[in-house]
Parts: structure tokens; C-alpha cells; sequence
């Protein structure tokens, strides 16, 4: 079996808390290709400030020979170079909620415009994505790539999937275990680049030392159970914990693409904490809120 991309444990300070993050990508057991991105920050983007906050991503290519490995690429690629203020047309000092929207604006251009070039006129990717700045997540997603919390062994998802069976749910006609084993369930209503413009929908949620933030395509949330996700979130070493995903989600058949991204929220330093004055947020029930508007577009 094909060995899992796995890059080094990456950390980093808010100011309020402190993070780790990895993550793993793995082609599966059935496919030729991964068209899956895993977007964590490297030399080829600026270095990051507390201020600006600190970008993750997921996005997971559509469209076979090669189409969707390049167009989960350009979008992770685009996302980052904007969000950063990297690129000619970027907006300079925006919000990072602000800065996070433009960035799937300019995503979704970037692989609609490629996909114009090509003989089928078409490309496209999910794309879900989070900066974190001080105490709090920010969450953008289009497709059915997902953003989980771990808390207090609890998950919670935090983005919600544009997908049909997704929606059938949520109108009450099939239940979430139905949804699992559709065979319509790979069917997505949005993604990143079919399009002219895309809707994105975006939430905040605030963090405490002990989260786990989960970012994964959905080859990985479509074959494990939630305890799944939970225990080896909860596995003290975060790069075991990514290959540990990888692997499970082969052993249940690794029909897709593999992607996971985990971030821990660990608490500040001391010197840290008396220089900001706070304390680690007491609450074990997230808040997670759509922010306003919720959705955006082009």
C-alpha cells in the first residue's frame, strides 16, 4: 500500500492558547490518484501573525484525469495566497472572518476560470477551511468536506455539507443513518469552481485548552463511526492520531481519497497567560454560531 503524505507537527501561538497541527493524505485502496489537498503552511506561503490568525484547509478535487487533483490544489493554493495578502489583487487588512470569505471568493474564481480553459469546460472542489485567531475558529466550507470538534469526548460537527442526501436530512425525509448508506450520498449541491460565483457559509466557534479540531474529506468521515473519530482524536501523540484515521478508513474498504487535518488547542504558557490575562474557558458545551450573513458569495 501506497504510503500516507504526512508532514511534520507544526506549532503555533495565538497569544491566548496554544496549537498543534497535522495532518495525513492517503490515495485509498481504489483510486489511481488522490485529488484531495491538505492545506497546512508551508515555505511556499508568508509566515502568518497572531493578528492575521492561522490558516487550515481541506478541499476535495472533482473531475478524474487530473482535473480534480489540479483544482483542489488551486483552491487550497488561492485560499492561503489571499488569505496571506500574497497575491497582486488581495485585500489588504481585512477582518480574518472578512479575509476568510475573500478567499473562497477568490478560490472559486481561480478553478472556475482554469476550468474554462479546459476541453469540458468544468472543474471544481469541496473546500473547507478555518483560521484561528485568539480564542476562537472561524469555519468556511462548500461541498461535504467536514469540520469537527472534539471536546470533552464529545463530536460536534461544526460546517454543514452541501450535499442532496445532507439536505434530506434536514428536511426531515431520511434519516442521518439513511444518509450514510444512500447511494446518492457522494451527490454535492455546491463546490468551488462550477460556478461563476459560489455560496460559502461560514461559523465561529469559541475554543479551551483539550479541543481537537478535525478537518477531513469525506473519505475518511464516510467510513468511520463517530466513536471512531472521538477515540483516536483523543490519542496523545497528533501525528499517530493522523495516521491512525488513514489507516482505519482503509480498513474499511479505502474507496476514496484520505484526507485529515487535526488541531489541538493546548493552554497558553504562563508568561503567555499573565501578559493577555485570561483564563481557559470553563464551558464543556461549545457555542457554535453562523455568522452574520451566513452564507457569502462572488
Amino acid at each position: 500500500m501506497e504510503a500516507a503524505s504526512s508532514p511534520p507537527l507544526l506549532r503555533f501561538s495565538t497569544g491566548r492558547l496554544r496549537l498543534e497541527a497535522t495532518g495525513s493524505t492517503h490515495v485509498g485502496m481504489r483510486r489511481s490518484q488522490n485529488e484531495d489537498t491538505l492545506g497546512l503552511l508551508s515555505d511556499r506561503h508568508a509566515q502568518p501573525t497572531p493578528e492575521a490568525g492561522f490558516l487550515f484547509a481541506v478541499a476535495d478535487g472533482m473531475g478524474g484525469a487530473q482535473k480534480g487533483e489540479v483544482a483542489s490544489r488551486l483552491a487550497v493554493d488561492t485560499l492561503f495566497a489571499t488569505y496571506y495578502d500574497v497575491e497582486p489583487d488581495s485585500a489588504p487588512d481585512l477582518p480574518p472572518s472578512e479575509a476568510l470569505k475573500a478567499s473562497f471568493n477568490a478560490a472559486n474564481d481561480a478553478v472556475y476560470r482554469h476550468g474554462l480553459t479546459l476541453e469540458s469546460g468544468m472543474m471544481g472542489t469541496t473546500l473547507v477551511a478555518c483560521t484561528i485567531v485568539d480564542d476562537a475558529a472561524i469555519v468556511g466550507n462548500v461541498g461535504d468536506s467536514r469540520t469537527y470538534l472534539i471536546r470533552d469526548g464529545q463530536l460536534r460537527q461544526i460546517s454543514e455539507d452541501h450535499s442532496w442526501v445532507a439536505q434530506q436530512v434536514r428536511e426531515g425525509l431520511i434519516s442521518e443513518e439513511e444518509a450514510r448508506h444512500s447511494p446518492q450520498r457522494n451527490i454535492i449541491t455546491r463546490a468551488v469552481g462550477h460556478q461563476p460565483r459560489v455560496q460559502s457559509d461560514y461559523f465561529t466557534v469559541q475554543l479551551q485548552p483539550g479541543d481537537v479540531l478535525l478537518l477531513c474529506s469525506d473519505g475518511l468521515h464516510g467510513l468511520l463511526e463517530n466513536d471512531e473519530l472521538i477515540a483516536v482524536a483523543q490519542q496523545p501523540d497528533l501525528q499517530q492520531a493522523a495516521q491512525e484515521y488513514v489507516d482505519l478508513a482503509n480498513a474499511h474498504g479505502g474507496h476514496d481519497n484520505i484526507t485529515c487535518l487535526l488541531i489541538r488547542v493546548l493552554p497558553p504558557d504562563q508568561a503567555q497567560g499573565a501578559a493577555t490575562g485570561t483564563d481557559a474557558a470553563s464551558s464543556t458545551d461549545p457555542t457554535v454560531l453562523p455568522d452574520t450573513p451566513t452564507a457569502s458569495t462572488t
